[in-house]
């Protein structure tokens, strides 16, 4: 089984700093036409990385939820904070207890904690993809992650 999951999210920087998220999953289970399945959510008081890294996490509690988990998981986000967060720099901020190689605490510990978890269950790939490029999983995780930023700020 292969499953594909873009994943997004916004912030209203101008505004209220209301944060979207969305991922959208492709499971690919032999027929046709694959199943997909999406999710959406927002807070206030966010921003545009702590909702990039919610996405992901998110869809990682997704497959953990659904026992999706030893399967072909690639995990796409336009975030390089995100990407190389959770390929290159994570495993160097836990041996230094979530402290960046400038003596700091990292942001957005409490997510990083929460997503080394959910990587060490879901064992994804995860992969950079160019944003706003005409890639229609991107597009439309794009779209979700502002739509849940804007109906939650109308709340």
């Amino acid at each position: 089984m292969k499953i594909d999951i873009y994943t997004d999210g916004a912030c209203r920087v101008h505004t209220s700093k209301t944060g979207g998220w969305a991922y959208s999953a492709s499971i690919d289970v032999g027929k046709d036409v694959p199943i997909e399945i999406w999710d959406l959510g927002a807070e206030k008081n966010s921003t545009s990385n702590r909702m990039e890294l919610t996405a992901i996490m998110e869809a990682m509690k997704f497959l953990w939820h659904s026992n999706l988990l030893g399967h072909n998981i690639t995990i796409f986000s336009d975030s390089q904070y995100s990407v190389k967060g959770c390929n290159l720099w994570l495993k160097g901020w836990i041996k230094r207890g979530f402290i960046s190689s400038q003596d700091k605490e990292i942001k957005n510990r409490d997510l990083w904690v929460k997503v080394n978890s959910l990587i060490k269950c879901t064992h994804p790939k995860i992969e950079w993809i160019r944003g706003h490029d005409g890639c229609p999983g991107n597009e439309r995780v794009d779209k979700l992650a502002v739509i849940a930023a804007e109906q939650y700020d109308e709340v």
